[in-house]
C-alpha cells in the first residue's frame, strides 16, 4: 500500500495512510487488498480495525487485518455497531453537529452521508454546513477568526485558551433500529498548527474545513477519528446482523 500522489496540504503527520474501501465492482474486488489477502489464506475475514494516534506520545497507532484486538477496547467499554448506508463505502448517516451545546443543523434537516476516510487528515463539510459551523465557531471560541471555509487563531496553538468545549456529531445506523450514536470530541483535539496547512507557525487552525467535492457529504479524517478504536466489517464477522458495519 502506498500513496502515489498527494496534494501539498496533505503532507503532514496528520495524513491518512490507508485505502481499504469496499470494492464497487468485480474489477475492484480483484484488486482489493482484503479480498486478495483472504483468497491467499492470510486472513479469514473481510475485516480490519485501526487506532490512530496523532499526538506523537507513547501510545502507538495500530492496525489489524482479519479481525480486531479486544485489548484495544477499554475494560469498561464495548463496541457499538452501526450499519453503513450501503455496501460500497464506509459511510454512515449523520444529521447534526453540536458545538458547545449549540446544534448546527444540516441543510433542511436532511441526513447527510458521513464518510469515514482515514486517508484524509481532517473533518470536511459541504458548503451549507461549513457556513453554519464557522458562524457558530466564531460565537463559541474567543479570539478566533473565521472565514467562509475555515477558522484560525493568529497565534500558535500553545497560546490558545480553548477551554473544555466539546464537539458532538450525531451518526445513525442505517438498520431498521436506526440506532443513534454521538461521536464526542474535545475541542483541543481539533487544534492543528498552521504549518500543517501551509501557513505560518504563528497560526493555529481548527481541523474543520469546507470541501468542494460534488458529493454532499461530511468527510471524517484521521484527526477526528483518533479518539476511537474502529472496526470496519464487510461481512458480518463481528455481529452477524448488518451486511456492512463500522
Amino acid at each position: 500500500m502506498a500513496v502515489d500522489n498527494a496534494e501539498q496540504e496533505f503532507t503532514s503527520v496528520y495524513d491518512g495512510y490507508i485505502g481499504l474501501a469496499p470494492p464497487r465492482s468485480i474489477i475492484e474486488k480483484q484488486r482489493s487488498f482484503l479480498f486478495n489477502a483472504r483468497n491467499d489464506g492470510i486472513i479469514d475475514n473481510l475485516v480490519f480495525s485501526l487506532y490512530t494516534d496523532v499526538s506523537q506520545n507513547d501510545i502507538k497507532s495500530s492496525i489489524k487485518f482479519g479481525g480486531y484486538d479486544k485489548s484495544g477496547i477499554a475494560s469498561d467499554d464495548g463496541l457499538t455497531y452501526l450499519q453503513t448506508v450501503n455496501a460500497t463505502s464506509w459511510g454512515l448517516a449523520g444529521q447534526f453537529l453540536i458545538l458547545d451545546g449549540r446544534t448546527i443543523m444540516s441543510d433542511g434537516s436532511v441526513k447527510k452521508t458521513v464518510l469515514i476516510e482515514p486517508q484524509l487528515p481532517y473533518l470536511y463539510l459541504p458548503q451549507y454546513d461549513i457556513g453554519s459551523f464557522v458562524r457558530e465557531a466564531a460565537l463559541t471560541f474567543d479570539g478566533i477568526s473565521c472565514h467562509s471555509t475555515y477558522c484560525r487563531y493568529d497565534y500558535s496553538c500553545d497560546k490558545v485558551k480553548i477551554g473544555d468545549k466539546k464537539l458532538y456529531i450525531q451518526v445513525f445506523s442505517s438498520a431498521a433500529n436506526r440506532m443513534q450514536y454521538n461521536l464526542e470530541f474535545d475541542s483541543k483535539r481539533l487544534l492543528i498548527p498552521g504549518t500543517e496547512v501551509g501557513d505560518s507557525e504563528n497560526t493555529c487552525y481548527l481541523a474543520v474545513f469546507g470541501q468542494n467535492a460534488k458529493q454532499d457529504a461530511w468527510y471524517f479524517g484521521n484527526v477526528i477519528l483518533s479518539d476511537y478504536y474502529l472496526v470496519f466489517d464487510m461481512e458480518n464477522y463481528v455481529q452477524h446482523e448488518f451486511p456492512s458495519s463500522i
